[in-house]
């Protein structure tokens, strides 16, 4: 089990899923610190040879890269959309959101010891547990 990430059984398209999302996800992070980083370099260098090569420069410009990741996270999610309508029938969705939620819990800070070794211990009845609770508060 991945730091702050419950591990389950699932099936072969379910884990395709998973990293299709994981992806998504990342190559968003991604633009968003290369988008933070090239505000930081502009905002610090306002003329000058770094700025001519990194900001100015269109062979090797951080907006440049920025665009490529933007492009990588725009067909991550079409991949992830793709995969989970290809999968559909294949796919216990409610599982799935249910892992998404523990997750989440998991990486919050006041999520309690027991909640943790509980996840530990025996993952798929705390997913069965949210599964439930869900279907049971819609």
């Amino acid at each position: 089990m991945g730091a702050g990430e419950i591990s389950i059984s699932l099936t072969e398209q379910e884990q395709l899923l998973v990293e299709m999302q994981k992806l998504a996800q990342h190559s968003g992070e991604l633009t968003q610190l290369l988008k933070e980083a090239g505000e930081a370099v502009s905002a610090i260098c306002l003329e000058g040879q770094f700025k001519d090569r990194i900001i100015n420069n269109d062979q090797g410009t951080i907006s440049r890269f920025t665009l490529k990741a933007q492009t990588l996270q725009t067909l991550a999610e079409v991949l992830s959309i793709q995969t989970e309508n290809t999968y559909k029938a294949m796919i216990d969705t409610d599982k799935m959101l249910a892992m998404q939620v523990v997750n989440a819990i998991l990486n919050e800070p006041g999520t309690t010891t027991e909640f943790k070794l509980a996840c530990e211990q025996d993952p798929n009845a705390v997913i069965d547990q949210v599964k439930t609770y869900m279907k049971e508060n819609k």
